[in-house]
C-alpha cells in the first residue's frame, strides 16, 4: 500500500515545483515555458496565498517517491 502525505508548499519548494511544472507542460503541450518565467509565477503564488494555496502530495510506492503538487 502506498503512502501519501500533503502539506502546503514553501518558498523553500520553488524549484521542485518549477521542475514538476515544466515536466508537465512538456508532456501535455510538448513545449515549456522559459523556466525564468514558471520561476517568477510560482513565486509569485507562493508569495501570496489570496492568489493561490500551492499544496505538495508526496506519495511512497515500491518504486519510490512520486511528487505531485495541486493548485486550488
Amino acid at each position: 500500500m502506498a503512502v501519501m502525505s500533503v502539506r502546503k508548499a514553501a518558498l523553500s519548494d520553488l524549484g521542485i515545483l518549477v521542475d514538476f511544472t515544466a515536466q508537465e507542460a512538456i508532456e501535455v503541450e510538448g513545449s515549456v515555458n522559459v523556466p525564468e518565467t514558471l520561476s517568477k509565477g510560482i513565486k509569485s503564488a507562493l508569495l501570496d496565498p489570496y492568489k493561490v494555496t500551492v499544496e505538495l502530495k508526496k506519495q511512497q510506492a515500491k518504486e519510490g517517491f512520486a511528487l505531485e503538487h495541486l493548485l486550488f
